[in-house]
């Protein structure tokens, strides 16, 4: 009734009711006759909807008004809105993507791999590194534990060209915020394409089908430094030794700390440690303790159980707890691994 009300108010307001409706209205209980700002007395004989065929109903007042709105119109700005920004996410992920084919010359070292007979890069030459990013770590783990053995340097340069860090800042922006950047939030979160359900639409585009085989890549990735971890870690400290990005070395180090909880790790470790005093920037650290819950997260977790005394604030739930308690623990440091400078 009181939707009626503040109907028959609004249309009154407006000038789309004539006073025999309104007068009806007021009789029948519909209106309340004060808020009706200047409505007359009632007329003392008010003829009913179906008698008088000079009444329009309130149902076609409504039906009237509504094809009046131009809904096309209106449609088709929604759509341009929702095309010109998923333009813009498209154009921000191949710019990060030309970035990377650029730099995987120096990172990877594949002049007798890759053409380098062009001058400027594009997204589009960034398919062929992706593509040996898939041979070397989507093979299997043996053949990507003989890939770093041959080239110790490709556990860091690798990294560095799988780091989707990039990608979820053009996915967070808020000015290009629509179904573009909400597909690219789902495909970061996910280790496979086949996972993006109702997202997958997406994909049809040929610089987010790179990113989401940058995304699988980078799973397997970590798969393999598990695997390091646990079965050739003297392999995994010869290559972290040579050279290894910010990020990844903090990833690694929090691993390390977190495995060194079990007896049986720590014995298989057997390199002897040191304490680290140095510590990274905060953005980097927080991003190294999701990666290392990635690569092992029941030893994190046991880990963070033990080191987080302050039992109203869940590991799982509070990360900035975490990390400020992290930040202040006693971090190990396998000896011959050295912080890098620029963190």
């Amino acid at each position: 009734m009181r939707v009626i009300q503040q109907l028959t108010e609004y249309f009154w307001n407006r000038g789309d009711l004539s006073p025999r409706q309104v007068d009806y209205l007021v009789l029948q209980g519909y209106a309340n006759d004060e808020c009706l700002v200047g409505r007359r007395d009632p007329a003392p004989h008010v003829l009913d909807e179906e008698t008088d065929p000079s009444c329009e109903t309130l149902e076609d007042v409504r039906v009237r008004l509504d094809r009046a709105r131009p809904r096309a119109g209106r449609g088709q700005t929604r759509q341009h809105v929702s095309q010109t920004k998923c333009e813009r996410v498209r154009r921000s992920v191949a710019d990060v993507l030309t970035q990377r084919a650029t730099a995987a010359r120096q990172v990877l070292r594949l002049a007798e791999q890759l053409e380098h007979d062009r001058t400027r890069q594009t997204w589009r030459d960034f398919a062929p590194i992706a593509e040996l990013l898939r041979q070397h770590f989507g093979r299997g783990l043996q053949d990507a534990v003989e890939a770093i053995r041959s080239q110790p340097r490709l556990l860091s340069s690798s990294w560095q060209l799988l780091d989707l860090a990039e990608f979820a800042v053009i996915a967070g922006d808020r000015q290009q915020h629509g179904a573009a950047s909400n597909a690219l939030r789902a495909l970061l979160n996910v280790n496979h394409r086949r996972e993006m359900g109702s997202y997958r639409w997406i994909l049809k585009h040929e610089e987010m089908s790179l990113v989401a085989d940058l995304v699988e890549t980078r799973h397997n990735y970590l798969q393999v430094l598990q695997h390091l971890h646990e079965r050739s870690f003297r392999l995994l400290h010869h290559a972290v030794a040579v050279n290894v990005q910010p990020q990844l070395f903090w990833t690694l180090v929090l691993t390390y700390n977190a495995r060194q909880m079990r007896p049986i790790a720590r014995n298989q470790h057997g390199t002897g440690n040191y304490v680290l005093e140095r510590r990274p920037a905060w953005r980097v650290w927080l991003q190294a303790i999701d990666l290392a819950r990635e690569i092992d997260a029941k030893a994190m977790d046991q880990w963070l159980h033990q080191i987080v005394t302050d039992g109203s604030a869940s590991p799982m739930l509070d990360p900035e707890v975490v990390a400020r308690t992290l930040m202040l623990s006693t971090i190990e440091c396998p000896v011959g691994w050295h912080a890098p400078t620029a963190t």
